[in-house]
């Protein structure tokens, strides 16, 4: 009887953590009563009294079957009776039981065992590592963020606006309905996690071919967002999941939603509702309307993205999203959503300085440093005034002699340790806080061509290997040059000083688009690239940072750096939180193979298209870059110091006033680079030679097939042959 209960305790155990299992009627009750849903009454005062009912159901049924076997025992059939029935049988087949399905049965019910114990010790083992709960109910939610320059310098304070917990009397209900309809429908159905919502995630997100939607309930995103990471692996997910259990068993769902209200991030350096309420909108949380609501409620998606300072349209959007899905789950009438989209809510008038765009960046970076910071910290950056001051007189003179309102510049300034000195996300932070340097994701044009060849080098050519810029067609793909312009038979410094476009994608063919995209990766460019050959003369679209980014790979040496914002988080009577470690160092290119990249790109300062960026007694190097329709303007460059990138053009990719790459951008890039060179000592540029070539040649097992006859003038393949 002993074990037969404890068996069953166990296995109910188990059902309970599947499945879920409210806590008692009252909470069901509750439930129902908020969300207006169905009163399901349950007939166990709790799970003992289940387990009760089992172990009873179980012994009854055991003292049953002991009964009747007594009882036969007793009375035995007459002899008679039993000859006939012995007879009977023998004159009836019966099939035997095959003792091969015996077998697998019972292998089969090992096997479930062990898995069961596995399972047990496995969680058992996530169990004991869990973090421990009791800061949760600590009253003080997250502290200010005072943020320094790279020189110790005051730069600005973010972060809670000393706005305090709200309590739960003082949330507006369309705030926790917007929530809840967006976020996790089931919430109060559920213990911590959903297996039909994980499963509806994933047939949607496998049949998109891609994610775009979650299975997280809000109580693994409080869990995940307040003890762990954001690294993703199996270990951190089912850690995310117990302690989502944990939580539902050890708080209410009142006092679990409360929480999320005060600690989720909103954007803008805020945590919790209370604050993005004050940030966003200037007022108190209880304040807020249904609209206001929606919108807050739609930030928790993509904080940054969706900012309403930063792109109102995508803003509007969202909450017109989330409203919808509120009618769907009755929250509200369809008229009521109408009312809100026809006279949306107005976010407050933002004053900023040229700082901005940088603290806006530092604040969404630190998220990915820590989650849990109640205290007051300080965040030293990589920040240089003296170079953001330049880059605004800069950008402000240049944007106004263009004569074109709509017209919009992003700038972005690094040093060879990757760390981002000077950083310009568009012409007006307080017309719009969208930073176009990071988060605009738009074509680079000529200017990914660099990322081709310096893949071209690292596959065994140089800079005097010929190739050949006529009209060609790649299965039906026919590239054309700007102004329908060919050179013939040309060095690869010269095609890409007049930045060819067949040449380009001729490279691309031969290297293979794939191997391309893996080396653009590696660069530093993470935005999916489409595998095909439009892709070598810049159609898939990246952002000025990561372009940057990649860029500093030539002046490095052929080593791959890691853009960052923050040096140093302590608490405020200076206890180290963080300290950005020097990397291990990634070798991409061989030194030689940089060298001569430096010169090939010094040579489209000098002589190719980007003449308008050329100083005589300083060494640059850089390439433009212009999209068809003249729709993004582009120039990439940099010194032995500071590699430095500018973006011009319109939000709505409308096509700007024939502004290229060779003028507006290249002439932004030279009148910040010529007085930053005053600010920043640089040396001369490390460039190539023909007579350094034999013997610094790099090894490297993917090489070009080339066909002499079609690509290569007789002596080039006698230099690739013999060397140069």
């Amino acid at each position: 009887m002993g074990r037969v209960c404890g068996g069953k305790y166990v296995v109910c155990g188990m059902l309970v953590l599947c499945f879920g299992l409210p806590s008692c009627p009252n909470d069901i009750t509750r439930s129902a009563q908020r969300t207006n849903g169905t009163i399901y009454f349950w007939p166990f005062d709790d799970v003992g009294s289940l387990l009760d009912y089992f172990c009873m159901t179980k012994s009854s049924a055991s003292n049953k079957k002991t009964a009747k076997k007594t009882k036969n025992m007793a009375s035995p059939r007459p002899k008679r009776l039993a000859s006939a029935s012995k007879a009977t049988k023998k004159n009836v087949r019966t099939p035997r039981k095959s003792s091969f399905v015996m077998r697998m049965t019972k292998w089969l019910v090992v096997l479930c065992i062990w898995m069961i114990v596995a399972f047990s010790a496995v969680i058992s083992y996530y169990a004991v590592t869990l973090p421990d709960t009791d800061k949760l109910t600590d009253p003080r939610a997250y502290g200010s963020v005072r943020i320094l320059d790279r020189y110790g310098n005051f730069l600005a304070e973010r972060g809670q606006k000393h706005e305090g917990v709200v309590s739960w009397d003082a949330v507006p209900a369309h705030l926790v309905e917007a929530i809840l309809a967006t976020e996790d429908r089931h919430f109060y159905y559920h213990l911590g996690f959903d297996p039909i919502g994980i499963a509806r995630a994933m047939y949607t997100n496998l049949s998109a071919g891609t994610v775009v939607q979650g299975g997280s309930t809000l109580t693994q995103q409080l869990a995940k967002d307040l003890f762990f990471s954001s690294e993703k692996s199996i270990e951190r997910k089912v850690k995310e999941i117990l302690l989502a259990v944990w939580l539902e068993f050890r708080f209410t769902k009142q006092e679990l939603l409360t929480f999320y209200l005060n600690r989720v991030y909103l954007g803008g350096g805020t945590y919790g509702f209370p604050a993005a309420a004050r940030f966003y909108f200037d007022k108190d949380v209880k304040e807020l309307s249904l609209g206001e609501s929606a919108l807050l409620a739609g930030l928790l998606k993509a904080p940054s993205r969706l900012s309403p300072f930063a792109n109102l349209e995508a803003s509007y959007k969202r909450m017109a999203l989330v409203l919808l899905r509120m009618v769907e789950v009755g929250y509200i009438s369809m008229s009521e959503r109408d009312k809100v989209i026809s006279q949306p809510p107005r976010p407050r008038h933002v004053i900023a300085d040229g700082s901005s765009y940088f603290v806006d960046n530092v604040l969404d970076e630190l998220t990915q440093i820590s989650h849990d910071v109640r205290d007051d910290i300080v965040v030293q950056t990589s920040y240089d005034p003296l170079l953001q001051s330049l880059a605004n007189d800069v950008v402000t003179k240049k944007l106004k002699t263009a004569d074109d309102p709509k017209l919009q510049a992003a700038v972005l300034i690094m040093d060879m340790d990757g760390g981002i000195r000077a950083m310009i996300g568009g012409r007006s932070y307080a017309e719009s806080t969208f930073n176009r340097a990071t988060q605009a994701k738009r074509q680079p044009g000529s200017a990914f061509k660099a990322v081709v060849y310096s893949k071209a080098l690292q596959a065994g050519m140089t800079p005097s290997t010929m190739v050949r810029d006529t009209e060609q067609s790649f299965s039906g793909y026919r590239p054309k040059n700007y102004n329908n312009r060919y050179l013939g038979s040309v060095t690869l410094q010269q095609a890409l000083s007049q930045s060819s476009n067949v040449v380009a994608v001729s490279l691309a063919k031969k290297i293979g688009i794939n191997r391309v995209i893996d080396h653009a990766k590696q660069m530093g460019i993470a935005s999916p690239l489409q595998q095909n050959l439009s892709t070598a003369l810049g159609s898939s679209e990246v952002t000025l940072l990561e372009l940057v980014n990649s860029y500093a790979l030539f002046p490095r040496g052929g080593i791959v750096s890691q853009p960052y914002s923050i040096k140093d988080v302590r608490l405020r009577d200076n206890s180290p939180i963080f300290r950005r470690q020097k990397r291990t160092a990634h070798v991409l290119l061989t030194e030689h193979e940089a060298r001569m990249m430096n010169s090939m790109l010094r040579h489209v300062i000098k002589d190719g298209t980007g003449k308008a960026a050329y100083v005589d007694d300083l060494d640059l190097a850089g390439k433009t870059g212009t999209t068809s329709g003249y729709r993004d303007a582009w120039f990439v460059g940099y010194s032995s110091a500071l590699v430095t990138g500018i973006w011009v053009g319109h939000d709505d990719a409308t096509p700007t006033r024939a502004v290229t790459g060779g003028k507006l951008p290249a002439e932004i890039f030279k009148d910040i680079m010529v007085p930053a060179s005053h600010l920043q000592a640089s040396e001369p540029l490390p460039l190539w030679s023909k007579s350094s070539t034999e013997g610094s040649r790099s090894v490297h097992s993917e090489r070009i097939e080339q066909n002499p006859s079609d690509d290569m003038s007789l002596g080039d393949l006698i230099r690739r042959i013999f060397g140069d």
